[in-house]
């Protein structure tokens, strides 16, 4: 990916507008978000004790309330703030500071910057609203299954008891303590899918950025099947064209390169740098792991404050600094080359697992099926295990489809946020 090419913000501040992107107030005016004073005003309503929510709808309520997007307004909001001090300036201040033509180009990519960090963050929180949304419909799947089994068992237990208590050789007391284990490991997978909706539940809230007092239910009851198509190449296409990450590197080595021509613009012997009056430099970086999953870390930009010395001298670490800039990007680029072409990966394996778990989970209850019927109709003439560890089977076996299916709409969910929404899953329109 080469430097990016000057866009229209850009180009609106070198004109010297007022402001490269929307003000601050605009984020106060969008449809759907109210200002403390705007709500204070409001007349109460009275909304549902407990609304049930779609995904769309939690989307919605945490690009709206999410506390980092925020943040990350605000700070769109100071670099355009600071871009616009510099070209309120009067003319006569370049007299005296020959470079300020130049921090104003690099004030207005630092706006362009702070516009992809945002994206880059709004793209995070719809994935981590989508992913924890089908974490509660898969704990409630599997609540479903444990549920299931558990009543079965528990009807088995009984029938095994009477049996035994009136004589029959079969089952044994053995077969009897044998349900009565089967049925408290399944009494403790449902005691997990309690928790693990619970625990999702409190990350959808914390996703949608509204407090623990903020009653609500999502739609839907168990997860749904999605027969998505998807192309390598297109993926790994449109993570290097849209990701923000990207674009923040290569907008930040132009800031650094754009740093040679002002160094040269200036005969004092220590003169300040962007990073002096902007944050372009204090980028968060991913570590990398290297543990039993391989991920390698990014490298981060550095420019100090100010820089000493003669004019040359200054330029030439100005380069130096720009050099590995140029660096960032291309880590930047195959990090994520490497992240689109794992994420396909992911999909892939999961895909073809959830297919076989299906068939897998398909088969198994038939087996109990009709394992059961031979029981009821042929009595003792079938083993009493047999048809114990049939449904125990079976409802393993769902239980694993239902793990399937929520990795695959986790690889999916992955696939939207590392493309930069350029892939379309259909996620959020499923029922």
């Amino acid at each position: 990916m080469g430097i990016a090419p000057l866009s229209w913000r850009r180009l609106a501040c070198l004109a010297g507008l007022a402001s490269c992107l929307l003000p601050l107030t605009a984020f106060s005016q969008t449809p759907g978000i109210k200002t403390s004073r705007q709500a204070a005003a409001a007349p109460p309503s009275n909304p549902p004790a407990t609304p049930t929510l779609t995904l769309a709808d939690c989307l919605r309520i945490a690009h709206e309330r999410q506390p980092a997007l925020q943040a990350y307004r605000a700070s769109l909001a100071a670099a355009e703030d600071g871009s616009q001090a510099l070209q309120n300036l009067p003319r006569l201040a370049g007299l005296f500071a020959k470079d300020i033509p130049i921090r104003k180009e690099q004030a207005c990519l630092g706006i362009e910057i702070a516009a992809a960090r945002l994206d880059q963050a709004e793209r995070e929180t719809t994935y981590a609203v989508t992913r924890t949304y089908f974490a509660i419909l898969f704990a409630r799947d599997q609540k479903k299954v444990a549920n299931k089994v558990v009543t079965e068992l528990n009807d088995a237990l009984e029938n095994a008891k009477r049996l035994v208590k009136g004589g029959a050789k079969k089952p044994t007391q053995n077969d009897v303590e044998r349900t009565e284990v089967y049925l408290g490991l399944a009494q403790l997978k449902m005691e997990e899918a309690d928790t693990g909706s619970a625990r999702a539940l409190a990350g959808l809230r914390e996703a949608m950025g509204v407090g623990p007092n903020f009653a609500f239910e999502i739609a839907g009851e168990q997860l749904p099947e999605f027969d998505v198509k998807v192309n390598k190449q297109e993926i790994i296409a449109l993570a290097m064209s849209r990701r923000a990450e990207l674009t923040q590197a290569s907008l930040s080595a132009q800031v650094t390169n754009l740093e040679v021509d002002a160094q040269g613009r200036s005969r004092r012997k220590k003169v300040p740098t962007y990073a002096t009056g902007s944050d372009i430099h204090a980028n968060p970086i991913p570590q990398g792991i290297m543990d039993d999953e391989y991920r390698p870390g990014a490298v981060g930009l550095e420019m100090p404050p100010s820089l000493v010395g003669k004019k040359r001298d200054r330029q030439a670490r100005a380069e130096d600094f720009g050099d590995r800039a140029a660096a960032v990007v291309d880590k930047a680029r195959n990090l994520v080359t490497l992240e689109a072409e794992d994420a396909y990966l992911k999909w892939q394996h999961n895909s073809t697992n959830a297919a076989r778990a299906r068939g897998a989970a398909d088969r198994g209850g038939k087996l109990a099926e009709r394992i059961l019927e031979d029981f009821k109709s042929l009595g003792e003439a079938v083993d009493y295990k047999e048809v114990l560890e049939a449904r125990v089977l079976a409802s393993q076996a769902r239980a694993a489809y239902n793990e399937a299916k929520f990795k695959v709409i986790v690889a999916l969910a992955a696939l939207e946020r590392i493309t930069g929404g350029g892939f379309h899953a259909g996620l959020a329109a499923s029922k």
